[in-house]
């Protein structure tokens, strides 16, 4: 996962070569000087998220200026952690800074270089939200990627759907939930189950 802190918002990239998915969050203004980028692993972000979501106390114990949600905060030591310290409950997580300290790893796409992955992630958002949509008669899809945007959260009150934008059956897929998330979901290859199955192809229906 990238994260990227910017002068007025935080921004996450992640992708494991099949899905991938960006959001941001507003920061206080003022608080980040200049761009700064971090890359950490899967683990330790899921450690984040959870310490973020537990950030919270009754409003009887709540401070007067809030609403019982904390507001949690980073330090980034470069080259060596970041660590997110809850604002009203829980203790601090660090997480180990792997910003250029990972391999070359191999993807659906081949050998890939992180740094370069990130880019190719950013390019195919601009590809798939940019080109008018042909949306195909049948698309083929693993239910366990699908499932995973079941965990994408909107902030406050903010409507929670998505949409799907598909324009080729064997390309990727453009899921936009809420107002900050987008994300994109690999399509499979129709015959590949059948290769690898004893389902016939009129169960696939």
């Amino acid at each position: 996962m990238r994260l990227t802190f910017g002068a007025d918002r935080f921004a996450a990239l992640a992708t494991d070569c099949y899905t991938v998915g960006s959001d941001w969050c507003p920061i206080d203004p003022g608080t980040v000087r200049g761009v700064h980028t971090v890359w950490i692993e899967r683990d330790a972000a899921k450690a984040i998220a959870a310490a973020a979501k537990k950030d919270r106390v009754p409003r009887s114990r709540a401070p007067y200026d809030s609403d019982g949600r904390g507001r949690g905060t980073f330090a980034y030591f470069p080259g060596d952690a970041l660590v997110y310290t809850p604002h009203l409950e829980g203790a601090e997580v660090s997480a180990q800074d792997k910003t250029n300290r990972v391999g070359p790893r191999m993807t659906p796409a081949g050998v890939v270089a992180p740094d370069r992955l990130w880019d190719a992630c950013e390019e195919l958002f601009e590809v798939l939200d940019d080109r008018p949509a042909h949306p195909p008669d049948v698309i083929t899809l693993n239910p366990d990627y699908l499932g995973r945007l079941a965990k994408v959260e909107t902030p406050g009150k903010e409507l929670r759907v998505a949409s799907f934008l598909m324009r080729d059956p064997d390309r990727q897929i453009l899921v936009k939930i809420g107002t900050r998330f987008m994300g994109a979901v690999m399509a499979v290859d129709p015959e590949v189950p059948l290769e690898n199955g004893a389902a016939s192809q009129d169960q696939l229906w």
